[in-house]
């Protein structure tokens, strides 16, 4: 899947659907490292859509 489709279709599930996004920084460097996109539709089974971590940051 190309980015574009991911990105189009979060984009259509954060309009139905609660949507969250979770930026990590590291504080020394001031910069983000990590983020993830998590949804959470009716039936509250929240789901992780998108989660990235720095190569640098792990473990």
């Amino acid at each position: 899947m190309t980015f574009e489709k991911r990105k189009e279709d979060l984009i259509e599930k954060a309009k139905a659907e609660a949507f969250r996004l979770d930026l990590a920084k590291d504080t020394t460097s001031v910069r983000h490292v990590a983020y993830s996109i998590s949804t959470i539709p009716s039936d509250h089974s929240g789901e992780i859509d998108s989660i990235y971590v720095d190569e640098e940051y792990r473990n």
